[in-house]
């Protein structure tokens, strides 16, 4: 059931019965009876036009409740509010879960024409402002661990050296902020200050702009509100101890 989650969790499209099946590398027989307990309690649901079964609704409100129980959680969250609001752009959290950066909160701008995301949303931590602030601190043999089968381009701008992904995050260290400009999707620039407990990368914040509004005053806007809220939540993150990404979402 669990692996069901994390396939389902990893697939934008969702997936078939046969689909599971073939991932789980399990009879379909098997595989049937717990996927239909799990629509029937509506943790999944099924398109009744593709068959393919994707997250239901009750695992959302389950989850809510562990997200209820972290005062960080919250504290974070205000402070991105903070910067959505001033800067009238999409705030988000994300946090490295094995070598794909994932979304823990968004705060959405007011602005109709702002860029929109979901809670849950993964992609390849290289090739975006939030996911390079999550890498960091990685060595260049860590991030080829990370990628064994190479960066996969996505855009006409995407990365695919790890000589000049290592390049950009060693700049990245001085500077305090990484970028993306349609490297993960198109239209869409992005600036990403990472979290820090000491020399680690708990968590990162980004503000995602699309490109016609990333105008010099706007970035400089945009930095001014990451670094605030960098100051505001590693003196939050040092007063709780906390090390690890996990514990913060």
């Amino acid at each position: 059931m669990l692996d069901i989650f994390e396939l389902l969790s990893l697939s934008e499209n969702g997936l078939t019965l046969t689909e599971l099946a073939a991932k789980l590398d399990a009879p379909k027989s098997s595989i049937f009876p717990i996927i239909h307990t799990m629509e029937e309690r509506q943790f999944v649901k099924c398109d009744a036009t593709t068959n393919k079964y994707k997250i239901g609704h009750k695992a959302y409100l389950t989850g809510g409740t562990f997200e209820s129980e972290k005062p960080i959680f919250e504290y974070i969250k205000c402070q991105m509010k903070e910067v959505a609001d001033n800067c009238n752009e999409t705030c988000n959290l994300g946090i490295l879960v094995g070598s794909l950066v994932t979304y823990a909160a968004i705060c959405e701008s007011r602005n109709p024409f702002g860029y929109r995301a979901y809670v849950g949303v993964r992609f390849p931590a290289y090739c975006s402002g939030i996911g390079k602030a999550l890498l960091l601190y990685k060595t260049k043999e860590e991030l080829m661990e990370l990628y064994p089968e190479g960066l996969k381009k996505y855009t006409e701008n995407t990365i695919t050296s790890f000589d000049e992904l290592y390049a950009q995050l060693q700049k990245a260290k001085e500077e305090g902020f990484t970028y993306e400009s349609e490297e993960a999707r198109e239209e869409i620039f992005c600036i990403a200050i990472a979290l820090c407990n000491g020399d680690n990368s708990v968590a990162a914040i980004s503000v995602s702009i699309p490109l016609y509004r990333a105008t010099d005053d706007k970035i400089s806007l945009v930095k001014e509100n990451l670094k605030r809220v960098k100051m505001n939540t590693e003196q939050y993150l040092k007063k709780f101890n906390i090390v690890d990404g996990w514990e913060i979402v």
